[in-house]
C-alpha cells in the first residue's frame, strides 16, 4: 500500500510523517472544520508540542517588548529633564557636602558655648 492511499479510519500526520512514517487513527487528530475530511493536518501529540513551544515563544517576545518600552520610557524621561534627574554619585557627594556643613555648624556652636 503506498502512502498515497488513505485507509479507512486513519490519517497521515504532515508534522511528524517523517518521523513515524505511518497511519494514525483518525481518533489522534482534532477536529478541524474547515478541512476536507473534517480533521486537523497534525495529530494531537504534534499539535500539543507545537502550542507549547509557541506559548513559550510568545512570553519570552512579550517580556522582550516591556522591557524595550520601559527603556524607551526611561530614556525619554532622562531626555525631558535632564536636569532634574540627578547622577547618584552627584547626589551622594551633594548629601556628604551638606552633612560635612551641618556637622561643622553643630560643632561650631557647641564651641562657642564652651568658649
Amino acid at each position: 500500500m503506498e502512502n498515497t492511499e488513505m485507509r479507512e479510519g486513519y490519517k497521515f500526520c504532515s508534522r511528524c510523517l517523517d518521523s513515524v512514517g505511518e497511519y494514525r487513527p483518525v481518533s489522534e487528530f482534532y477536529a478541524n472544520a474547515s478541512s476536507n475530511d473534517g480533521l486537523s493536518s497534525w495529530c494531537k501529540v504534534c499539535q500539543k508540542e507545537y502550542n507549547k513551544s509557541y506559548q513559550k515563544r510568545v512570553r519570552v517576545k512579550a517580556r522582550r517588548k516591556k522591557y524595550y518600552q520601559e527603556r524607551k520610557m526611561i530614556e525619554a524621561k532622562t531626555k525631558q529633564y535632564p536636569a532634574k534627574i540627578p547622577n547618584k554619585i552627584n547626589l551622594g557627594s551633594v548629601i556628604q557636602k551638606f552633612l560635612v556643613a551641618e556637622i561643622d555648624a553643630a560643632v561650631a556652636k557647641k564651641l562657642s558655648k564652651i568658649l
